[in-house]
């Protein structure tokens, strides 16, 4: 197939995807968001409550109000970790994520003839095949607490695109697949991978600054023990909440896990030109989507580390709090 008569079949799009694929991948990106939004702004709290219980001022009414402005600050950001751990966003970002993937991933299979919906299966047979799968894995990962809903929920599981493709010649497939699928993914990989290298780097020179600043601070204190704002006392505060952050990010973790993933798809790309038949394609999806899978698997280990370091991250707000 050349590249123009590749060129005149469209991208897959995420419209062009199962019905339930697109409600988790919704519920997967909302949950997301919230949960990063709640984290932040718990930190910000602590921060802001370490700030004004630092500030020793002589006067008595503005001291009353700074410590009036500190407790609401960190009784605001009580009623928030308290929300956290009790509105599951993170388990449901999570769970809604590996069943999307997984969702995605029969898609593919189904598009490309790969096994278990081979080329040689009937309409209808490879239709109830699929459409059993999805059930199955919206029944199995039940315990994940991802409920996808939404109005993705009413278009089909099995979209027209979906069928035109499968419909197609075995290199048109083929070259559908290395287009929107394989080089797709590991581009998507390869730049994550290397955006959360960078994040990484920055928040760790953040956190050494204020480190250092913190170090400076506490002298300064010894020759000026009269100033009223302890910046030392801050300045640890926001290294911690800096710390915290980017333990909720995970940027080092996934930086490593995006570039082997990035690199996996990459030695099954290079069999590429050795895949002809409807068998060599088939295996040749097979460990692709394996290679995915792989780091969907490892998502799903990722949670159960996330909800530790939640535990560990409410101890560290309890610091925090006495600390300011």
């Amino acid at each position: 197939m050349t590249d123009t008569e590749l060129s005149q079949i469209a991208a897959i799009a995420k419209a062009d995807l199962p019905a339930a694929y697109q409600s988790a991948d919704h519920a997967a990106s909302d949950s997301r968001r919230n949960y990063l939004r709640l984290v932040w702004a718990d930190l910000a709290l602590i921060l802001l409550g370490s700030i004004v219980t630092s500030w020793a001022i002589e006067a008595q009414n503005s001291r009353a109000t700074l410590a009036i402005v500190g407790a609401v600050a960190l009784g605001l950001g009580s009623l928030l970790t308290l929300t956290i751990r009790v509105s599951d966003f993170d388990k449901v970002w999570f769970g809604a994520r590996a069943i999307a993937e997984s969702i995605k991933t029969l898609a593919w299979r189904y598009m490309t003839g790969a096994d278990p919906y081979s080329s040689s299966l009937t309409s209808q047979g490879v239709d109830e095949r699929f459409c059993a799968e999805v059930a199955r894995i919206l029944q199995e990962r039940r315990h994940l607490g991802a409920s996808p809903t939404g109005s993705e929920a009413l278009a089909d599981q099995i979209t027209a695109t979906i069928r035109m493709i499968r419909e197609q010649g075995t290199e048109t497939r083929k070259g559908i697949y290395l287009r929107d699928r394989i080089r797709n993914q590991q581009a998507w990989y390869a730049l994550r991978g290397q955006a959360n290298k960078n994040s990484a780097t920055r928040w760790l020179v953040a956190i050494a600054i204020c480190q250092a600043l913190a170090v400076v601070a506490a002298i300064l204190l010894v020759r000026w023990p009269e100033f009223n704002l302890n910046l030392a006392s801050i300045l640890s505060s926001l290294a911690a909440v800096l710390l915290a952050w980017l333990q909720v990010r995970r940027h080092q973790e996934l930086a490593h896990a995006y570039g082997l993933a990035s690199h996996e798809l990459g030695l099954v790309l290079a069999r590429e030109k050795y895949v002809q038949t409807e068998g060599e394609l088939s295996d040749f999806v097979g460990d692709a989507e394996n290679a995915i899978s792989r780091e969907h698997t490892m998502w799903l280990a990722r949670r159960d580390n996330l909800l530790l370091r939640r535990g560990r991250g409410e101890r560290r707000s309890t610091w925090l709090r006495r600390l300011g």
